[in-house]
């Protein structure tokens, strides 16, 4: 038995001695089971083992990449529909509740004859507060509230018609500034008649002396007062003009912001965060400034055609233009224009943000594919 043993171990060592013409017997010769036992189990060679390979991290969940990856910019057809037209109009309430003083100050500024009242906007807030309260602030705000339904027409076609123009324009540029255009002007159609009441009612009752109130006057009671003297076209003076004033402005801003968003994303999806917020904010401020400025003229005629206009005025934009312009010159077309350039750039800043807002919680699921988000992970 001893020699036996001692036979066997002199082929196990012979088995593993290095040699080029016998490189790869030790499989074979370790077949016999008295062999293997003798191998040292503390220094087991590679070639007893299968090759492993590492086991791949899971992929982090589709939903919970995508509250952090979306597409930089939210096209129509990714929006939960009930949820946008519930979440956009509850917003919009809350923007007008913050800017309606704005606006009513903007109006009196432009509608006043020289400085009859006021100096500039700090002075109205100042004198209106003290002479009618805090309250005359929000005159006319009731009826205005309509202008929330024409902001949803307004979303609605812009969103549409950019769908409708894209088999047709490849410019995106040209595609927001038509859309945004034409929006507009299906927009006013609502937006013209209720201006129309809202900013009478913010003039109504103007003073710059203690205890001289005109009696309230109530939206509705003017409505009625208007259709009764001036019927249905009462409604829609100064059309022309807020086509005029607001539907370039709303072209161009549009085409702004879409231009600075593709320049700050560089891509289609981008990591959300308060980067992009801000980024987002101050390309609707910015546009916002720019299109006050420039539009300003034209929204100093509309307001008076709306404001002034009564039964039988016939008169025109253009006529209107020369009135302003020989009675107070350049100064005439730029009135009420730094309340205009805040309300507008903090407007946009509002509108935008809290827009996009909506959008991203009216984002439906299915929005991303697996390979968006498999590029989005992979691009972080």
């Amino acid at each position: 038995m001893e020699n036996h043993v001692a036979h066997q171990r002199e082929k196990y060592t012979l088995a593993h001695t290095h040699n080029p013409e016998r490189e790869g017997s030790y499989t074979a010769t370790m077949t016999n089971p008295t062999i293997s036992s003798l191998k040292d189990s503390s220094s087991p060679s590679s070639s007893d083992f299968p090759p492993t390979t590492p086991t791949p991290t899971p992929p982090p969940p589709h939903d919970e990449i995508t509250k952090s990856f979306q597409p930089a910019i939210i096209n129509w057809e990714h929006i939960d529909k009930t949820r946008f037209y519930t979440l956009a109009p509850i917003a919009g309430i809350m923007t007008r509740v913050v800017l309606y003083p704005t606006t009513l100050v903007k109006t009196r500024l432009q509608v006043q004859k020289h400085h009859s009242f006021y100096n500039g906007t700090l002075d109205a807030f100042r004198k209106i507060i003290k002479f009618e309260g805090f309250r005359a602030l929000y005159k006319g705000f009731f009826p205005n509230l309509l202008n929330v339904g024409a902001g949803q027409v307004y979303i609605t076609s812009y969103e549409g018609l950019k769908n409708l123009l894209q088999p047709h324009i490849k410019s995106e540029l040209l595609r927001n500034l038509l859309g945004g255009s034409i929006a507009s002007m299906f927009s006013q159609i609502i937006v013209v008649p209720v201006n129309v009441v809202s900013q009478r009612l913010m003039v109504h009752g103007q003073s710059i002396a203690v205890n001289t109130h005109e009696k309230h006057l109530t939206g509705r009671r003017l409505a009625l007062n208007i259709f009764r003297a001036e019927g249905i076209r009462g409604f829609m003076k100064g059309y022309w003009a807020s086509v005029a004033a607001f539907a370039p402005s709303s072209g161009l801003w549009w085409a702004a912001y879409g231009a600075i968003r593709r320049w700050q994303s560089g891509s289609e999806a981008i990591r959300q965060d308060v980067y992009t917020f801000a980024l987002q904010a101050l390309a609707g401020a910015v546009a916002g400034s720019i299109t006050a400025i420039t539009t300003n003229p034209l929204d100093v005629i509309r307001a008076r055609l709306q404001v002034d206009g009564r039964a039988g005025d016939k008169r025109g934009w253009l006529i209107v233009f020369r009135e302003l312009w020989q009675e107070e010159g350049v100064k005439g077309l730029f009135k009420g224009a730094s309340a205009r350039v805040f309300y507008m750039s903090f407007n946009s800043l509002l509108m935008i943000t809290t827009y996009e807002t909506v959008k991203r919680f009216s984002l439906r699921k299915d929005a991303l594919s697996e390979q968006d988000v498999a590029t989005e992970a992979c691009s972080n």
